[in-house]
Order: C-alpha cells, then structure tokens, then sequence
C-alpha cells in the first residue's frame, strides 16, 4: 500500500508539473508574431525532452524502491554508482562512494533522483545504489 500511494502520488505530481509546464508555454506561443511556428516549437522541445524526463522519473522511482526495501531489510550500507557515460560532476566524485545506510552520499542526498532533491541533482539522473 505504501508504494502505491507513493507511485499515485509521483504521478499526480509529475501530470501536474508537465500541464502547467506546456500550458505557460502554449500561452507564450499564442501572443507570438508567428503562432504556429511557436507552437511547434513548444512541441519539439517537449518531444525532444520526453526521454530524458522518463529516465528522471523512473530513475526517482527505482531508487525509492530500492531504499524503501533496503531500509525493510535493515541494509548497513549504501554505495552510489554512476552508470552514465557523462555524470554531472558532483555524482562522479561520488561514484563508489559508501556510506551507512540512514547516512547522505556525499552531494546530500540519500539516495539518486531522491524526491525533493534540487533539479540539478535529480534531472536526468540514471544513478544507482548498491546495497550491502
């Protein structure tokens, strides 16, 4: 029950966010010179960016379940694991960090694409934790 409340909750979020998001943008696009140009263009960047939005999300969620089973199974320590090509530089000074488990990484955070992390910590995150 705990995780789905949690994943309703995500999602509800995550609608909310991306409707206000592309209506700001349509409104902006409506009082531009050329209106259908605007609009197109609210759309491609929305279509370009999906993929990367995702891998946040999933990311967030994976990660959460993770901790949450972790946490059930009274894990001792954590490990941060960079699994991208490109990290963001705070998540690469990180990587192969370990830590106690109920102890922040390094960067703050408990977790990768933990909820409620700064957007520069937690977009297009693809991070993971081992758990030993």
């Amino acid at each position: 029950a705990g995780m789905d409340s949690y994943l309703e909750a995500v999602s509800s979020n995550v609608s909310d966010s991306v409707t206000k998001a592309i209506s700001d943008e349509l409104d902006d696009a409506l009082s531009a010179d050329d209106t259908a140009t605007a609009i197109g263009e609210v759309f491609d960047r929305r279509i370009a960016g999906a993929a990367l939005f995702g891998l946040s999300i999933v990311t967030t969620v994976a990660n959460t379940a993770r901790n949450d089973a972790a946490e059930f199974a009274s894990a001792a320590t954590k490990t941060w694991i960079v699994t991208s090509g490109n990290p963001r530089s705070s998540h690469a000074a990180i990587s192969g960090q370990s830590v106690p488990f109920n102890q922040p990484f390094g960067n703050g955070l408990l977790y990768p694409g933990e909820s409620g992390a700064p957007d520069d910590e937690r977009a297009n995150c693809s991070c993971v934790m081992d758990i030993s």
